[in-house]
């Protein structure tokens, strides 16, 4: 299947991003809540949560309808978050992205999957510092389904032959790496939901999840040592910093740039 990157096609690609971030808006809103009773299915009208107006076709157009209503809700003149512009816009921009490095469609598909998926991980633990296990679990079958379905890709270090068992080492590799600090911090220093999403970027990236996962706690450690210098040790130590955002920024790492690292990585080692 041919894809090449081209001025339109990327743009293309962009706009159908656009688009798919009005959908993960819905998705952060309906299942960022810690408490799963109030999560709400994905179907049905918008509504404005202060004042319960129904938001009509013109009022959810990605960024323009935003930006119409001057940011205010049409009902209650109550302000809309920015968060709502900004996840489309961000979305669009990983798409384009995406779509100006992707080589055919099966890693065109894997990478607006993969990082369609990151957006709602994102902005939900950074919310509720939790990932939703109905998330994470839509992230790992996906995963799976991208990977397995359309067969050996050039991201995968092991070749034609070995490519699926690569596909599984990585995801339960990375898994079993970042049990084991949810284990001895029971839960402190990390979630049980952020070992379900690295299961999902094994899943996805294949051997460069290493990359992503060395990426993620790289990123990590900047608002890490800030809290430090700013609190103090104790205090520093102490603060909780939701620990998604990170590996959601690492698997965006090591979906462009993984393959190259890791490459150059065992270069340098053999």
């Amino acid at each position: 299947m041919e894809y090449e990157p081209t001025a339109v096609g990327v743009a293309i690609v962009a706009l159908f991003g656009l688009l798919v971030g009005s959908f993960l808006n819905v998705v952060i809103v309906r299942r960022g809540h810690d408490d799963w009773e109030q999560r709400t299915g994905l179907n049905g009208r918008s509504a404005c949560p202060k004042c319960g107006h129904e938001i009509s076709w013109w009022e959810n157009i990605p960024v323009l309808s935003w930006l119409a209503l001057r940011g205010r809700c049409r009902g209650c003149r109550n302000p809309i978050s920015w968060r709502y512009p900004l996840v489309e816009l961000l979305t669009a921009g990983l798409w384009g992205a995406v779509g100006a490095t992707a080589h055919g469609v099966p890693e065109l598909v894997t990478g607006v999957v993969l990082l369609s998926v990151l957006v709602p991980v994102t902005f939900i633990d950074l919310q509720l510092q939790i990932i939703p296990d109905e998330v994470n679990y839509a992230a790992i079958w996906l995963g799976f389904a991208c990977s397995l379905g359309f067969g050996p890709q050039d991201r995968f270090a092991a070749g034609a032959q070995w490519w699926w068992l690569e596909v599984l080492l990585a995801s339960f590799g990375a898994a079993a790496f970042l049990l084991l600090p949810t284990l001895i911090t029971r839960g402190r220093g990390m979630g049980a939901g952020d070992v379900k999403l690295v299961v999902a970027l094994g899943a996805f990236l294949g051997a460069p999840v290493a990359v992503g996962l060395m990426a993620g706690f790289l990123v990590a450690l900047v608002p890490s040592i800030v809290l430090i210098v700013v609190r103090g040790v104790a205090a520093g130590r102490k603060s909780k910093i939701p620990f998604g955002p990170f590996l959601a920024i690492g698997g965006a790492v090591g979906w462009f740039v993984g393959p190259q690292a890791l490459d150059a990585y065992l270069r340098l080692g053999s």
